[in-house]
């Protein structure tokens, strides 16, 4: 886009807002003189926003802002459409609920991407954010920077303004911020470490889920002495790290506890090809100008008095279906105490997120509020969302076959640990094997099992709470 075209737009946006649609259901009750006429709006112009070439290479199109800021993204980082998709939607659904949006509606989304080191995780925070969640960190800072100036003048502590926070935040400065503005997320691109590290903030991440509102507590002298609540609170948070460095271990802990099986999870785990990668790095100014205008004017479009949303769209047909076949998979692997069935618990809850969210974006470019979500739109959201189904299972393939090379890994050592006793003094225990490999005694009697059954190079004679493995001779 050039720059005059730039210019164009931000004109165009600053002059003519957005208006809201009056219709019965959901601001029946505005005065008549905040209500204009939806004939007379003239909608955001969409540029480019389907592309039949990449429809054709099985890239998912939204056909609306999300496949614009995508391919601006992907077009300077070696990240998967997947996994821009899903950090633009949540940053977009921040922007609205941002706006005002999160006193009608919960739209606080969590998303993890678990894609291996290459695929650009950390590179699709920053660019979204400066894309999209800039003009909102800008407003913060100034709302900051205007607080500190008072408190100086009054000889008082500084509040604390901030919507996006660092994995760092303690619980403490998380409850100042949501305060002061009560939208909030948290980021991080080294989730692996910080579980590993195991911080404070972890436990309210889980409880601040599907939250809509929080009791904040009061201290005198470091001793609490009252909560007071802090209503409609809408609370994001984006994880990122790789499978190899969490382990199939601890995700399996973290989906069991309440933390993995919360969000959206993407997982790329293949590199572009090199005729696929980026000319350029570096996001355009003139990119970075055009989308924070549009988000400047979608919090405008946010800013409502008055917003009612009918709950027609779960009888639709498509989605009671949707909703049924995710049910039955979660069924199906709960009854044989399969793990993975976490990941369906809370999907349709984060379907629901993003069903609203897409249409937030339809009704922005139309220019006025519908209190019905459009059929179209429920199936487009299927259609995407069967898209990280999919990617679930490609991702429950990688842990399991991880899972399978770690053990033969193993095995291999614990092999040749044997021999190197039985070599040594004719026979060897199994704590002769577990201890200087560093693993459990039954994980050693395991593998060894495991082996002789396929192999049978040894006796494994077990006596009480001993077990004696020799050679056969």
């Amino acid at each position: 886009m050039s720059e005059n075209k730039i210019l164009e737009l931000e004109k165009r946006l600053r002059e003519k807002r957005i208006s809201k649609k009056d219709y019965t259901e959901i601001s029946s009750k505005k005065p008549q003189n905040e209500i204009k006429s939806s004939e007379n709006v003239t909608p955001i112009k969409k540029e480019n926003l389907t592309n039949s070439t990449l429809k054709k290479k099985g890239v998912f199109r939204f056909d609306n802002l999300i496949d614009e800021i995508s391919d601006t993204i992907y077009n300077h980082t070696t990240a998967s459409y997947l996994q821009i998709h899903m950090k633009v939607l949540q940053n977009l659904a921040f922007a609205f609920s941002y706006g005002g949006i999160h006193k009608f509606v919960n739209l606080g989304l969590y998303v993890y991407d678990f894609s291996p080191t290459g695929t650009a995780k950390s590179e699709v925070i920053k660019k979204s954010n400066r894309l999209i969640l800039l003009p909102i960190i800008k407003q913060v800072e100034k709302l900051h920077q205007e607080a500190s100036e008072r408190a100086k003048e009054e000889k008082k502590d500084t509040p604390l303004f901030r919507a996006v926070n660092p994995i760092t935040t303690s619980p403490e400065a998380l409850f100042e911020a949501f305060e002061h503005i009560p939208v909030q997320m948290i980021e991080t691109g080294e989730l692996g470490r910080v579980l590993k590290a195991n911080p404070d903030i972890i436990t309210y991440i889980i409880d601040l889920y599907g939250q809509r509102y929080i009791q904040v507590p009061s201290y005198k002298n470091k001793k609490e002495i009252t909560k007071h609540i802090i209503e409609n609170i809408n609370f994001f948070f984006y994880g990122a790290t790789t499978i190899q460095y969490l382990g199939p271990k601890a995700f399996y802990e973290h989906l069991n506890g309440g933390l993995i099986n919360r969000g959206i999870i993407v997982f790329n785990p293949k590199l572009r090809e090199f005729e696929e990668l980026p000319k350029s790095y570096e996001l355009d100014q003139t990119d970075i100008r055009k989308y924070n205008a549009i988000v400047k004017d979608i919090l405008e479009f946010a800013n409502i008095s008055d917003f009612q949303l009918s709950n027609s769209f779960r009888d639709n047909p498509f989605y009671k279906a949707f909703h049924k076949d995710i049910y039955e998979k979660q069924k199906e692997l709960t009854q044989i105490n399969n793990p993975f069935a976490n990941l369906y618990v809370r999907l349709m809850q984060n379907f629901d997120i993003v069903l609203l969210t897409l249409s937030l974006l339809e009704w922005y470019e139309k220019g006025y509020y519908e209190n019905k979500i459009n059929d179209k739109t429920i199936e487009k959201a299927i259609e995407f969302f069967k898209i990280i189904n999919d990617n679930n299972e490609e991702l429950i393939e990688h842990l399991l076959n991880y899972k399978e090379e770690q053990n033969e890994e193993l095995t291999h050592k614990v092999i040749a640990k044997a021999k190197e006793i039985i070599s040594q003094k004719g026979y060897c225990t199994l704590r002769d094997i577990y201890k200087p490999l560093k693993i459990s005694s039954n994980k050693a009697l395991f593998l060894l099992e495991n082996y002789n059954r396929e192999n049978g190079e040894f006796i494994i004679e077990t006596k009480g709470n001993s077990t004696r493995i020799t050679f056969i001779n």
